[in-house]
Order: C-alpha cells, then sequence, then structure tokens
C-alpha cells in the first residue's frame, strides 16, 4: 500500500499497525508484520504498533482471555529485539472496549503499559488507548490509580463512538 499513488499522494509519513500481543511468536502473524513493518521502514514511513488480543480470542465471547504480565513482558521483548526501530508502541488496542480482554481490567492495562516503557524507555507510549464508550471514565479512574505514580502525559483516544452518532 506504501507504493500506492493514492497513498504517496496523501504524503502521510506516520501509520498504525495493530498486531496481535504475541504476533512474533506465530510464523503467518510475524510474517505479516515482517513485511509491513520492513516495507514501511524502506519507504520512510513510522510505525505506530498497537498490541490487540491474540488470534483465537474472541471478547466478550469465550475464550477472552489476556496475557500474564510476565508473557506480555516476554513477547514485548521479543517484539523490541526483531523491531528495535520502533518507537511507537501502543501496550494494548482499545482496553475499556468489550472486544478486549482488558475491557474490565484496568489494572492489568496499566501494567502493560509499565512493561511496555520498562523494556523501551526512549519509545513513545501513550498510557492508555481509550475508546468514548460509557465505562471511559471509571476506567480511566482505575487505570491511574493502579499507576502508582505520575499522571502520564500522553494518552490516545479514539472518539469515534461520539462521532459516528453525532
Amino acid at each position: 500500500s506504501f507504493s500506492s499513488p493514492y497513498w504517496t499522494g496523501l504524503g502521510i509519513r506516520r501509520t498504525r499497525y495493530i498486531a496481535a500481543w504475541d504476533a512474533v511468536e506465530h510464523a503467518g502473524d510475524r510474517a505479516q508484520l515482517d513485511a509491513y513493518l520492513r516495507t514501511a521502514r524502506a519507504d520512510g514511513i513510522e510505525v505506530l504498533v498497537a498490541f490487540s488480543r491474540a488470534r483465537g480470542i474472541n471478547c466478550p465471547a469465550s475464550p477472552c482471555s489476556a496475557p500474564s504480565v510476565a508473557r506480555y513482558t516476554t513477547a514485548v521483548r521479543q517484539f523490541h529485539r526483531r523491531y528495535p526501530w520502533i518507537k511507537l508502541i501502543q501496550p494494548w488496542n482499545e482496553v475499556n472496549n468489550p472486544t478486549q480482554p482488558t475491557y474490565k481490567r484496568p489494572e492489568l492495562a496499566a501494567a502493560y503499559y509499565k512493561v511496555v516503557r520498562r523494556i523501551c524507555p526512549r519509545c513513545t507510549v501513550p498510557a492508555a488507548d481509550l475508546q468514548d464508550v460509557t465505562n471511559f471514565r471509571s476506567y480511566l479512574r482505575r487505570f491511574l490509580r493502579a499507576l502508582h505514580g505520575p499522571e502520564p502525559r500522553l494518552w490516545a483516544l479514539h472518539n469515534y463512538t461520539s462521532i459516528n452518532r453525532f
């Protein structure tokens, strides 16, 4: 897509890619991620990688499991070793959305944020990627309490629920 005249005509220099949190561990996901990230890099496009649920996880239906902090840490380390040039990382996509295993677990989302900050201290990392759904405020309060530290300055916000419903 980066070589398409429609893309190049836009002059976009940054994009987002949503990857399974464990994509590096699975050959098919890894190959797709490799191709995208290496092509973007070759074309001078900076990529924000947003981690999300693994293949086969169907929240809110079953199974709806999230990785433990230890498993997530291992996967983020593997990702960072494989793609050290990626400096924009979103620890989890739409943490407060019912389609994510972090939906009712802001403490877990906060732990994932801390993991990414620790593994890649020079990365730009939004604290949480929140969607404008009904649990926004309560989720944010619990997330901030779980951080046990200074309030982050960078957040990712999706306002398409409001926009699409006027």
